[in-house]
């Protein structure tokens, strides 16, 4: 029986948790021998919950084929469509336009989800053990290359593909003695604006129903909802989409990498915006004096105090009444009502609402107002229109 040692998932001590000794249980479900005085039959091992973040886990070694993903049965036609959906839906929801999506699927059995990925986006890359598994990636046309994440050589032979836009794990992390390190491994892979798609079994249903049965040493892990984000925030990956699918038996996320340092990121990013609108405003348009912004909001009152804006722009309009007449916090730059851009109409309209830029821009349009330049500010992008 392994040693018990430190929580999977937070690294605590489990001397101390809840534990219960599971006697004479297979030793795996793939065990399957010809000899039957091979077969151990005094097989134990402890199922522990962690006292600190609650997750539950078996106390055994992993099996001996557990860098081999195994699937027990034939992927049916309704999960291929289902994939086919989910794969569709990734793309367009995360990706959008992205030309070329480069994918890898880490631990892809004989290549049947791969396969439907390649369908769906550009390029995939499968990892995977066994020389049987391996020829079936490559007969399905997957450049499937013969690594996991436990051997020294995983990164080094993944690394001249490049940087990763989505990464798939599926019903693999509960085979892991440490999912955590492996998590850590794939975010060297995956481009700063890729995301993943992580696939575990949801076990708060055997939780619920008090299925001991269903506890096997194959898995190590048994992930809620709640376990399984907790692990990808300890593994510096964000989680922005968890549910339940396939009759709640999978817990699905779609995660990214965490933003290191964002508090520097937005200095840098916004010290970089500032310089551009010097540069552009003192030289691509400084001819014209009559400057406006149509916007009161939070963003864009940060926006024109901080930069050149708050020097330059003659006033600022705003569709909200109780702001009209009144001055602007920072800058203070009087508001008035959209319908003094009739009467004073200025040469540089800058349009500053945020998420009803496209609205303003109709008004605007409606209006039929003689104005040299609109831009949009999308963020610290100033956008011409």
């Amino acid at each position: 029986m392994k040693k018990i040692l430190k929580c999977s998932l937070c690294g605590e001590p489990l001397k101390d948790s809840q534990m219960v000794l599971l006697k004479n249980i297979p030793e795996s479900a793939q065990g399957f021998l010809k000899e039957q005085d091979k077969i151990s039959i005094n097989y134990s091992a402890y199922l522990i919950q962690c006292n600190y973040c609650n997750h539950v886990q078996l106390n055994a070694k992993p099996v001996e084929y557990y860098k081999k993903v195994i699937r027990s049965v034939g992927v049916s036609t309704e999960m291929k469509n289902y994939r086919k959906k989910q794969f569709e839906d990734i793309r367009k929801k995360y990706f959008g336009n992205y030309k070329k999506i480069k994918v890898l699927e880490v631990g892809s059995a004989t290549g049947e989800y791969s396969e439907i990925l390649l369908k769906t986006f550009d390029q995939v890359v499968a990892t995977e053990k066994g020389a049987q598994n391996i020829k079936s990636n490559l007969e399905k046309g997957i450049d499937c290359i013969n690594t996991h994440p436990d051997e020294f050589d995983f990164i080094e032979k993944l690394n001249k593909f490049g940087k990763f836009d989505l990464i798939c794990c599926f019903s693999y992390l509960e085979h892991l003695p440490n999912p955590k390190n492996t998590l850590s491994l794939l975010n060297n892979l995956l481009d700063n604006n890729g995301f993943y798609l992580v696939e575990v079994p949801n076990s708060e249903m055997i939780f619920r129903r008090g299925l001991l049965n269903e506890i096997i040493p194959d898995h190590l892990s048994y992930f809620t909802v709640n376990t399984a984000t907790s692990l990808m925030a300890k593994s510096g990956i964000e989680v922005i989409n968890a549910a339940c699918n396939w009759e709640n038996y999978i817990i699905s996320l779609i995660c990214r990498k965490n933003i290191k340092n964002p508090i520097q990121t937005m200095k840098n990013e916004y010290q970089l915006f500032n310089k551009k609108l010097d540069l552009f405003f003192n030289k691509e348009i400084s001819s014209h004096q009559n400057i406006v912004i149509w916007g009161a909001g939070h963003q864009s009152l940060f926006t024109i105090s901080t930069t050149i804006l708050g020097e330059i722009a003659s006033y600022i309009v705003d569709s909200s009444p109780p702001k009209q007449g009144l001055y602007a916090p920072g800058s203070g730059l009087e508001i008035h009502s959209p319908n003094r851009l009739k009467s004073h109409t200025p040469d540089v309209l800058i349009i500053a609402c945020a998420g009803y830029n496209k609205e303003v821009l109709q008004a605007v349009n409606n209006m039929d107002l003689k104005i040299s330049f609109i831009y949009l500010l999308d963020g610290i992008d100033l956008i011409k229109v």
